[in-house]
Formats: C-alpha cells, sequence, structure tokens
C-alpha cells in the first residue's frame, strides 16, 4: 500500500502549489483522494477526467441510454467520492468504478421503468447536443439499429464490446474495467462480433422479406449500414454510355429518353442495387455470362426478363429526386462538389447516405484525384476512403498508384482500403503499408491483406512483405504466412521458422497455424507445439490454441474431441473457450441432443469441456435454460449432470434471482453441501448488489440456506443507509455463537468505511460475547481506517495506552502499511512489547519480500535484535514458501 503522505509528497512542491496529477497512477489517486482536502479533490477530479469514457460505456451497455448515461456517470463518481475508504484494493480503481457504474445503471433503469426489460429499451439520444439536425436523424437511426443487435447480447459480451470500442480498441483497458484477464476479454469479444454479425444479417433479411413492395426504401437502408455497396464498374459504363449519347432500341430506348444524359452513373448504381436484392438470381448470372441467341421460345417458356429492368423503377420519387438534382447542378466534374453539398443537405438520412454513396461512385468515374483532394479539403477522410473504393474498381492500378503517392495524411483511411489494394492491385501494397503508423495489437488489416496477396501469387507476396520495414514489417510477414499455409501449410511452418527469433517469427508461426486450420485444422492442430508461448501475458499461445480448437470443432468437431482426448496437456485450460461458439450452435439447434452428446465424451474430456459449456450456458446458451433444466431432471444422477446443473443454476443466480430460488426449493437436501451452497449464495447476493434486500431474501432461500446466506450478506460490500447498522446488528443473533464474533466484525469494518472514529469508539463500548471477537473487531475496523487514512489511524493508535487494545490497533495497522510504506511499519513494529514487536517484524518482512527483498533485508540488519530473532527474520526472507502466518503479539 502506497502511503498518502509519500504521494502528496511526490506530486506537490508546496503546499500553495497546485498538486498535478496527471502522471499518478490509479492508486496513488485513489490513496490521495481519500483526503478531501484541496489536493484530494484535485485527485478525484483527475479520476472523474480518465475514468469518465469507460463509466460512460459500461452505462450504455446496461441501458441503451445515451441520454441516462451523463446522470449515471453522475451519480457514480458522487457514490465512488463518499465510498473511497471502502476500496479494498486502490490499484483496481477503474474496476471498482466499473461495478458502481453497473449498479447504479440498474437502479436507472428500475426508477424509469421497474418491471420493463432490458431488450425494450432504444436509445434515441445518441450524439452531441451542438451537432446539426441532419446529423442528429442520422445518427439516432444508427443508435436505433446499433442497440437493437447489442440488447440482444448478454451483458458478459456486451459490456467488453461496448468498452473496447469506447477505450480506443484496447484489450488491456476492458480487462483492467472488469477486473478479468486479457484472455477472457478476447474470447468475449470474439462471442460478441460473431454474434452481432449473425443477428444483423438476420435483421436485415427479416426487413427485405418483409418490405418487398417497397424495393428502394429498403434499398435505402441496406446502403445506409453499408450491407451492400456502389457497383462502380457499371457506374462507369452508364457515363461512358451516356457521354457518347448511346441509345438503344425497345424499352432500352425509353428507358433512355426517361432518364436523358443527364441520369449519369449513379443512378444505375441505385438501380443495380436494387436488382441485386429484387431482381432473381438468373438475370444476374444471364448477365454476367457471354451473350448467344436466345433459344426458340415455346409455349411453356417462361416470359423473358425485361429488356431493362430498370423499367419497373422509372417512376420512382427516388430516382426523380436524383435527376431533378442533376438538372440543377449539372453532372460533369465540376458540378461534384455543389451535388455533393446539396446531398448533404436532405434531411431524410437514408436517402441522404444513397445518394451520397451513388455520387461518389460518379465522381469516382469522372474525377477522382479532385474529388479526393476535394474531400480531404472537408476532413470527410471516411468518404474520401469510399471513393477510392469506388475508383479501385474502375481502374485499379491507377487508383492504388495514386493512393501510394498520397498515403501521407490518409494514413487512416489508405488501412481502410488494403484488401481492396490487395485483390486489386497488389503490386502497391507494400509501398502503401510502408506509410501506415503502427497498427495497434488487434488491427489485422495489414496482415490480412498480405494474407490475401499471397493466396495470389506467394512468390511476389513473399518479396513485398521482406521489402516493409518499420512498424507493419511483423503484420504483413505474419499476412504472409497465413495465406501460405492455407494451400501448403508444412511450406509455410518451414519458411516461419527460418525468421530470426523474436517477435516477427513468432507472428508467422501463430499466423501460420490460423492459415493452415482453415484448410487441415487436425494437421495445424498436430503441429501445436510450433505456437509461440504467451507474451508477457500470455496471449498468444493461448489464443492461437483457442483459435485452433474453434476451427478444428467447425470443421469436424468429433475428429477435434479424439484429438484432444489422444493430447492431453497440449492446450491449456483456457483454450478449450475456442470450443465455446461450436458448443453454443449445438444448444442452439437441439438442446437435448447437444447435452447428450456432450455427457458421453470420455471423462478425460469434461474438465476441459466445463469451460466451454459454462461459458455457454452463462451467456447465449441461458436462452434454453427450460430445456436444458428438463434435460437434467431426465437423466440418472452423474457428475456430469450435476456439473451442468450447477452452470444453469450459477446463471440464473445472476441474471433471474427469484428463479434460482424456486429452482433452489425443490432440490433434495442431499443435493446441498457447504461448498455449493456458498457458490449458490454468492450468485444470488450478486457479488453484494442485492445483500440491501436481505430480508426478502431470507424469506426466500431454501432453509438449509439461511445461514450462509446471512453471513455472506454480512461480508457483502454494499452501501449502509441510515439506521442499517442497528438492523444488522439485530441480525447477528440469528447467526450461530461461534460466527457471530466474525460478524460483528464485519459490522465494524463497513461502519469504519464511512465514520472510523465512530467505528473504534463503538468496538471500545459494546457488549462483545468475549474479549477475542472485540479484538476481531478492532482489527477490522483499524485495518479499514489504516487502509483509508493511515496517518490518521496512526494518531489514535499513539495516543492508547499500552495494552492489548493498543497491540492489536497497531498490528492492524502494521498489516495494513507494511507493502506501502515498510519503513513506517517497521517503527510500528519496533514500538510494540517483545512478542508483537517479533509478530510485526515477521508480517512485515513476508509482505515485502515479494515486492522489495532488499528493502526488507535492509530494515532486518538496521534494527537492534538478539541473535536469534535476526536469524529468524533472515530465515522468514529468504523461505520461498511462506504460509504467511506470523506469531500473535504479546
Amino acid at each position: 500500500m502506497i502511503s498518502a503522505v509519500s504521494i502528496f509528497r511526490r506530486f506537490s512542491s508546496s503546499r500553495s502549489a497546485r498538486t498535478d496529477w496527471r502522471s499518478a497512477t490509479d492508486e496513488e489517486l485513489a490513496i490521495a483522494a481519500r483526503s478531501h482536502d484541496r489536493p484530494g479533490k484535485e485527485a478525484f477530479v483527475e479520476i472523474v477526467r480518465r475514468h469518465q469514457t469507460p463509466v460512460c460505456a459500461v452505462a450504455f451497455s446496461v441501458t441503451g441510454r445515451i441520454g441516462l448515461t451523463d446522470d449515471i456517470a453522475q451519480e457514480t463518481f458522487l457514490k465512488a467520492w463518499k465510498h473511497l475508504s471502502s476500496l479494498r484494493e486502490p490499484a483496481k480503481l477503474k474496476a471498482w468504478l466499473s461495478r458502481i457504474a453497473r449498479d447504479c445503471a440498474v437502479d436507472a433503469l428500475r426508477r424509469e421503468k421497474p418491471h420493463t426489460s432490458l431488450d425494450g429499451e432504444c436509445p434515441r439520444e445518441i450524439i452531441a447536443s451542438d451537432s446539426p439536425p441532419d446529423a442528429c436523424a442520422a445518427d439516432a437511426e444508427d443508435a436505433e439499429l446499433v442497440w437493437s443487435a447489442l440488447a440482444e447480447l448478454p451483458e458478459t459480451v456486451r459490456t467488453p464490446l461496448v468498452l473496447f470500442y469506447r477505450e480506443g480498441q484496447s484489450i488491456a483497458a476492458v480487462a483492467a474495467a472488469l477486473d478479468v484477464s486479457e484472455d477472457a476479454i478476447k474470447q468475449r469479444l470474439s462471442r460478441g462480433r460473431n454474434q452481432l454479425r449473425e443477428q444483423v444479417t438476420a435483421k436485415i433479411e427479416g426487413v427485405l422479406g418483409r418490405a418487398r413492395p417497397s424495393a428502394l426504401l429498403v434499398i435505402t437502408i441496406a446502403s445506409a449500414i453499408g450491407l451492400l455497396t456502389a457497383p462502380a464498374a457499371l457506374a462507369a459504363g452508364a457515363v461512358t454510355a451516356a457521354a457518347a449519347g448511346t441509345a438503344a432500341t425497345g424499352s432500352a430506348t425509353a428507358t433512355a429518353s426517361t432518364f436523358s444524359t443527364a441520369m449519369t452513373a449513379s443512378t444505375y448504381v441505385i438501380a443495380t442495387i436494387t436488382m441485386a436484392a429484387f431482381i432473381p438470381l438468373g438475370w444476374k448470372a444471364r448477365e454476367s455470362q457471354p451473350q448467344s441467341a436466345p433459344p426458340a421460345r415455346t409455349a411453356s417458356a417462361k416470359p423473358a426478363q425485361p429488356a431493362d429492368p430498370m423499367a419497373a423503377f422509372a417512376n420512382s420519387p427516388l430516382l426523380a429526386e436524383w435527376r431533378r438534382l442533376h438538372e440543377v447542378h449539372g453532372t460533369g466534374a465540376e458540378a461534384m462538389p455543389e451535388l455533393y453539398k446539396s446531398i448533404a443537405e436532405i434531411k431524410n438520412p437514408f436517402h441522404r447516405r444513397a445518394f451520397r454513396s451513388a455520387l461518389l461512385a460518379e465522381w469516382a468515374a469522372v474525377d477522382p484525384a479532385g474529388a479526393f483532394q476535394n474531400l480531404l479539403t472537408q476532413k470527410q477522410a471516411d468518404h474520401a476512403a469510399q471513393l477510392i473504393g469506388e475508383w479501385l474498381k474502375l481502374q485499379p492500378a491507377a487508383a492504388a498508384a495514386f493512393l501510394s503517392a498520397n498515403t501521407k495524411g490518409f494514413e487512416s483511411g489508405a488501412a481502410v482500403l488494403l484488401g481492396d489494394i490487395a485483390k486489386a492491385a497488389p503490386q502497391e501494397l507494400a509501398a502503401i503499408v510502408q506509410q501506415l503508423k503502427a497498427p495497434s495489437r488487434w488491427d489485422t488489416r495489414v496482415t490480412d491483406a498480405f494474407a490475401t496477396y499471397a493466396m495470389k501469387d506467394i512468390a511476389a507476396a513473399r518479396a513485398a512483405a521482406e521489402s516493409v520495414t518499420g512498424v507493419s514489417r511483423l503484420q504483413a510477414l505474419s499476412g504472409v504466412a497465413s495465406g501460405w499455409a492455407e494451400s501448403n501449410g508444412p511450406a509455410a511452418l518451414a519458411w516461419s521458422r527460418t525468421l530470426p527469433e523474436g517477435p516477427e517469427r513468432d507472428g508467422a508461426l501463430q499466423n501460420t497455424l490460423m492459415g493452415w486450420a482453415k484448410s487441415d485444422p487436425m494437421a495445424a492442430l498436430d503441429n501445436v507445439d510450433a505456437a509461440p508461448p504467451g507474451g508477457e501475458d500470455h496471449a498468444v499461445g493461448v489464443d492461437t490454441a483457442s483459435r485452433l480448437l474453434r476451427a478444428a470443432a467447425e470443421k469436424d468437431m468429433n475428429a477435434t474431441l479424439v484429438w484432444l482426448e489422444k493430447n492431453p496437456g497440449k492446450v491449456g485450460n483456457d483454450s478449450w473457450y475456442g470450443l465455446t461458439s461450436v458448443i453454443g450452435d449445438r444448444l442452439a439447434a437441439d438442446p437435448a441432443a447437444a447435452l447428450t452428446f456432450l455427457s458421453s465424451q470420455p471423462d478425460s474430456l469434461k474438465r476441459g469441456l466445463k469451460v466451454a459449456w459454462d461459458s455457454v450456458i452463462l451467456n447465449e446458451g441461458y436462452a434454453y435454460k427450460d430445456a436444458i433444466r428438463e434435460w437434467v431432471k431426465q437423466q440418472p444422477k452423474s457428475d456430469f449432470v450435476e456439473g451442468i446443473n450447477k452452470s444453469l443454476l450459477h446463471s440464473a443466480g445472476w441474471k433471474e434471482p427469484a428463479l434460482a430460488l424456486e429452482w433452489m426449493k425443490q432440490m433434495p437436501d442431499a443435493d446441498f453441501n457447504d461448498g455449493n451452497i456458498r457458490e449458490y449464495v454468492s450468485d444470488l447476493l450478486n457479488n453484494g448488489i442485492n445483500a440491501n434486500r436481505i430480508d426478502d431474501t431470507l424469506n426466500k432461500v431454501p432453509e438449509k440456506m439461511r445461514q450462509q446466506t446471512l453471513e455472506a450478506a454480512f461480508y457483502a460490500e454494499s452501501d449502509w443507509k441510515d439506521g442499517d447498522m442497528q438492523a444488522w446488528l439485530g441480525r447477528v443473533k440469528d447467526l450461530p455463537p461461534e460466527r457471530q464474533g466474525s460478524a460483528l466484525a464485519s459490522v465494524a469494518s463497513r461502519m469504519a468505511a464511512t465514520n472510523p472514529d465512530a467505528a473504534v469508539a463503538w468496538v471500545s463500548s459494546y457488549a462483545f460475547p468475549d474479549e477475542a471477537s472485540r479484538a476481531s473487531a478492532l482489527n477490522s475496523a483499524v485495518s479499514r481506517w489504516a487502509k483509508a487514512d493511515s496517518l490518521a489511524a496512526s494518531q489514535w493508535i499513539s495516543a492508547l495506552p499500552r495494552g492489548e487494545q493498543r497491540n492489536t490497533a497497531a498490528m492492524a495497522l502494521i498489516n495494513s502499511i507494511a507493502v506501502g510504506d515498510p519503513s513506517g511499519a517497521w517503527t510500528w513494529a519496533e514500538s510494540l512489547d517483545s512478542g508483537g514487536r517479533v509478530g510485526g517484524m515477521v508480517s512485515i518482512v513476508n509482505q515485502v519480500k515479494s515486492t522489495d527483498p532488499q528493502m526488507a533485508r535492509q530494515l532486518i540488519d538496521g534494527a537492534k535484535l538478539d541473535a536469534e530473532t535476526r536469524s529468524f527474520l533472515l530465515n522468514r526472507l529468504s523461505a520461498e514458501n511462506n504460509d504467511g502466518s506470523t506469531p500473535r503479539p504479546r
């Protein structure tokens, strides 16, 4: 623990100087802010500045209401300010704030609509108040689409996703906010992205299916969310035809005259998008094949398609508006900027986006270089990227060469286009990549582009990747390994092993296995030992094995399980998360069959499989809870069946406590033991969130769970309101005598979180059942006090007369400050009597030796000790295995 005094010395040069907290760690800020003087308040303002984004992200993840997030964030920080002294691990400030934000968000939903489910909420206010009205409308539509998909995700998946994109796509930041491992975050992000992709696809298919009578409106929706893109090749052909004044016969002539030469490429772009969704596939196939003489028509033949598929939409108001815009502004290169401005003023967000997509396709055909400069001048880099994408379809070599010469200042847009470059003009890929800024750890665009290139021409791709220097070289080599391995895994593996040891070799090896898994997953699994070991957080190795398992299981689940059985220990426990998506798919298709399949697996696999099925049942699989429960009821008792039932109860305890209680009441007494009761209670109390409703919970839990439920509630970190202390003291008598002492200690600790002076006074005056209970309560109160304000606690202890009370309080202080202020703790230990003195020193050595063994040795060497005590302390310092025990002070 870092002492408050040392923190203020570090960040304040004088009493009058304004403290600059920007370089402080979260731990330093949390400790400093516990003091409500000016520096403490400044430290807390820095906490708000630093963590407002993740707090708002958590609030949005729970509520889906941007309009509520500011209020929730305000409530969160005010509650944190009030209860900072209760934060046991200041280094985990971010995770603590996230938990408070979630609780506040849940309460906000209850206040607003107490009986409405989360899924019923849709965000209507998504943007800043200073945005123009048309931007507000567009972003509100975006918000509807985003939340309608996000709301269907389990919160354990949704919250990491929201935090990931609000925190600059940082896995580490999300893991810190949620206090879970980075591996777990990556698994949840992967599941979330896959589920979102499937949900959005299903939504679009549903919309298209229902909206056939209003085809053009549906198309604008599809275009607005980026599902459909403008086919620039057709646009170019239409522009050429219009410029040449081409006329056709029959219905084509009628259409040409209807649209006139003012109807430029983008008209046909919209038409082609429409046809892609609504004209039968046979027409598209015939269009793409060489034309031959049509067969003679027979009486049974189906009517031929119209010569002009656009004829059905000739009177569309949307196309009429498009014609009007061109009649006003013109069709040449000089007209494009004015058309772009006019389109930006269209109020309907979907029409605006559809017209903009069409215009960019047209602009790419008539003046792409001018358009690019115009858009960048207006700081419209995303539109410039879309324009280059259209140009690549028309003139790939020219567009790629232009981009290569104009990457500077457009790096983010160029990165978006790498996939298109790799397909259309890979000869420019290395030159463009060379100019990009360092990609984040999870940005795979360079890797994916070089993989695409390698699948087309491995020799050229290798040469290009090896020519890249600087920040993107690792990703370029990794991409070559991935693309090559898909067609020739052994060759790619051999090449990857020739690279010099280091990150580039590790990246190539990992991506070799990933690419190989796409074509021959069993062979890739056989070579899993080639995966590089994990980095500082062991993420690479775990992630590689997890992704390999997923790829293999998607292709052949049975073969994958056989491989796992034959290769025990080849992959780590966390790697089994790779099977979650496959198990989840099976559960969705047929819950009973999926569970029967899992139960038939050998016992040697079930421990690893439990990692996967626990995750499935806690998240997306919970939707099938009734089917899972019915299957459990029909099975004979076994460890597997009991495990599935526990997973289901665990999920229900978090998601639907009332339902979990009903299920528990139906369980026979034989199914309860101390271990699983503790688990069930933890779920029901939701890590303390429900502790303030303990009386209601106690009235509903099965009798066999009442005692442990009450005990767990005593230790939960829930807020106390006025009068709560007396209520909790009244509940102490409901516990067995041997448990009352620890419950009273918990009361003392919770009281000390808000009023430490009152807490220690209460300990001195309350009628404890015995002195051991009083000592335990004093230890809890002082420990809590010392962690919040070690200086004030020290002053109180100093004023105590020598004796047992002072020794107990001093030991609590020593244990609380030993890591952050070992010298101060040592001084306190030396002030105790002989028994307490040695005990305090042992406690300090045990805590400090893992963080600063040199300091521990200096403290021992500098102390006035007899030979026996010095030898004993030095033995404690050098002991590799420490049970943490310390002599009791006498």
